[in-house]
């Protein structure tokens, strides 16, 4: 089982979980309540566009993109504010994986700050950054403007 998909049945289960409001759910099942969510972004225009009423009501989301092995994460910052980092570490390329404060990399522990600087090496650059626009239904993630220090 790819990892991608154990995370989309945990999800799955997570909310299911929630949903029941089982008071004897293990921490671990409780936490995934605020898990990030998988959406698909849809490329036109020159851009991938993401619509608004598909981010969580925190404002993040794991954006698949037709053509790329990893997600974008989107972070809503603030009103009309937007982060969209891509999730491939600049050290070796795992992904790296979303924490409360910050991004781990499994594969060799390397920190990234939620905007995307660096907390802790082995990696000696930044996770990418993508420019976003938003519009009154979506955001667009121009995907020709990352930023490679």
């Amino acid at each position: 089982m790819l990892r991608r998909d154990f995370l989309h049945r945990f999800e799955r289960a997570a909310l299911g979980a929630c949903a029941l409001g089982a008071r004897t759910s293990l921490p671990l099942i409780v936490g995934g309540c605020a898990s990030l969510r998988y959406v698909q972004g849809d490329l036109r225009d020159g851009g991938l566009h993401v619509a608004l009423d598909q981010l969580s009501p925190d404002g993040t989301a794991l954006v698949e993109v037709p053509g790329m092995d990893l997600p974008l994460f989107v972070r809503r910052t603030g009103v009309g504010a937007v982060i969209v980092l891509s999730t491939r570490c600049m050290h070796r390329g795992c992904q790296v994986e979303p924490e409360s404060d910050r991004f781990v990399c499994p594969c060799h522990g390397s920190e990234y700050a939620l905007d995307g600087a660096i907390l802790r090496g082995p990696t000696q650059r930044p996770l990418e950054r993508f420019r976003v626009t938003e519009t009154a239904n979506s955001l667009v993630i121009h995907l020709a403007s990352g930023t490679r220090p």
